[in-house]
C-alpha cells in the first residue's frame, strides 16, 4: 500500500434525516465531500466540495469523527483518513430528495437516521452512531476487507 487518501465529509442532518449521495453505478450511499487537495486543510476542502456538489456556501462546524478506513478497491488495498464534520445551520438547507449533484449519475437522498441500518451506507460505522450530542471527535479504525 503506497498511498493514503485524505478526505473530508459532511454530516448534514435535518428533521431526523441525513443527506447522502447515491451514484447509480455504485451500490452504496455516501456523504457529500471529497479529497483534500494540496495546500488545503480539511475544513477548506469541505467548504469547496459543498459548493461544487451542492452549490451551497455552508458553515463547517466541528469534527465529529476521524476515520482510518482500510478497504479494497478493484481488489487492491486502499487506505483513507477521513474527517467527518458536523455542519451548522442545516435547518436552512432546502435540497429536494432525489435532486442531482453536479456530477453525472449522482442524486441526493435524505435517509432517516434511525433507519440507516436498512440502507447500504458507507462508511458502515454511521449505522450505529448518534449525531445530536457530539462534544469531541471520535477516532474510528475500520477494516472493510
Amino acid at each position: 500500500m503506497k498511498n493514503i487518501q485524505l478526505s473530508a465529509r459532511a454530516l448534514i442532518t435535518k428533521d431526523g434525516k441525513m443527506l447522502f449521495i447515491k451514484n447509480s453505478e455504485h451500490p452504496v450511499y455516501y456523504l457529500v465531500g471529497g479529497t483534500i487537495e494540496e495546500g488545503e486543510n480539511s475544513a477548506e476542502t469541505l467548504t469547496r466540495e459543498l459548493y461544487e456538489e451542492l452549490g451551497l456556501n455552508l458553515e463547517v462546524g466541528t469534527i465529529a469523527f476521524i476515520n482510518e478506513r482500510f478497504l479494497k478497491i478493484n481488489g487492491k488495498p486502499h487506505h483513507e483518513i477521513i474527517f467527518y464534520y458536523l455542519l451548522k445551520n442545516c435547518d436552512d438547507i432546502n435540497i429536494a430528495d432525489g435532486s442531482s449533484t453536479d456530477l453525472i449519475n449522482e442524486k441526493l437522498y435524505w435517509l432517516p437516521i434511525d433507519k440507516l441500518t436498512d440502507y447500504p451506507v458507507a462508511p458502515k460505522f454511521l449505522k450505529d452512531r448518534t449525531f445530536d450530542h457530539i462534544d469531541h471527535p471520535e477516532h474510528i479504525i475500520s477494516k472493510e476487507y
